[in-house]
């Protein structure tokens, strides 16, 4: 089983970064690190291979604000379905407001 343990490549900054992220994820969409990653099986382009790249480029807070986008994002995927019909831009502001994640800065 996936884990953010085994992400954090010995880093124990980075380390920490994955296991908030693994928590938000269960917070906010109660999906696992392991159903994150099953969602985005096939993409050419998963979003968890380039988080690490992303640390290691842009830094921690980088990597933690692509983090939260992407759970944002897929929330407001899942709430439109459960809408029946897209938000608008107004409306993905306002649910992104509401979801308690940071920008990335700490």
């Amino acid at each position: 089983m996936m884990s953010y343990k085994n992400l954090g490549g010995g880093d124990p900054f980075k380390t920490k970064i994955y296991k908030e992220f693994e928590e938000n994820l269960y917070r906010v969409l109660h999906i696992s690190l392991a159903d994150f990653i099953r969602i985005f099986e096939g993409d050419r382009e998963p979003p968890i291979e380039s988080f690490s790249e992303i640390y290691d480029n842009q830094g921690p807070e980088a990597m933690r604000a692509e983090m939260n986008w992407s759970i944002s994002c897929l929330s407001i995927i899942y709430n439109e379905r459960e809408l029946g019909r897209q938000m608008t831009d107004a409306e993905k502001n306002d649910h992104r407001s509401k979801l308690g994640l940071s920008d990335g800065k700490k």
